[in-house]
Order: C-alpha cells, then structure tokens, then sequence
C-alpha cells in the first residue's frame, strides 16, 4: 500500500476563551488520528496521522469535539475523498513518422520509460 499522510488544521473561533478540542479522523471505519489539544483563543492547531491506502478510493473523516460537563458534543465534521493516481509503466513499441503524407514505422523497442534515444 501507499502512505498517505493526513493534517487536519482546527481553528478556535471563539474570541476569549481558549478551549479544549479533541479531532478524530477515521478512514474505512479506523481511527489514524484521536487526539485532544488545547486551542487558544483565535489559533488554529494541527492534528496529523496517516494510514495505508492498498487501492481503490476512500474517504476520510474528520470530526472535532469539545467537552460539556462530562459529556463530548460534536463540533464540525469534514470529509475529503481521496485517489491515489495511478503510474502507468510500459514501454513504446512503435512511432510513425508522417511527412508530405508519406508514412513509414520507426521501430523501436526495450526503451526504459523516461529514457530519450535519438534516431538518425
């Protein structure tokens, strides 16, 4: 699988006072960031994780809570669909060369992608 590396940026509206804010991020129903920090008044704090993507696509989860006497309510969520791009490896097996509508086939072949050969 892939590494795929996560921050979540959570900002502390509140003009006055600071507060405590935990942040929850889960993908396919794991959590890969629970943690709880103290956000001053008017900052904003990062949470960070990240997870193993082995294909296909997923969406991530992020939910901010913050505490009320012995309860935690929830703040805000967030989602964020993610795909990773596939690289295609191959080689080039055949070009054509056009030029005053006369066409032939340049043979080429056991070229390494990224690699430039010059023909004359």
């Amino acid at each position: 699988g892939k590494r795929v590396d996560v921050t979540v940026k959570v900002k502390n509206i509140d003009p006055y006072w600071d507060h405590v804010i935990a942040c929850v991020v889960e993908v396919d129903g794991l959590r890969f960031i629970d943690e709880l920090q103290i956000i001053r008044s008017g900052e904003t704090n990062s949470y960070s994780g990240a997870f193993l993507m082995a294909g296909g696509d997923v969406t991530i989860y992020a939910y901010t809570y913050y505490p009320e006497d012995t309860e935690w309510i929830l703040d805000d969520t967030a989602e964020k669909d993610v795909a990773l791009t596939e690289v295609f490896e191959g080689t080039i097996s055949k070009k054509e060369l056009e030029y005053d509508e006369a066409q032939d086939s340049i043979p080429v072949y056991n070229i390494p992608q990224g690699q430039r050969v010059y023909h004359r």
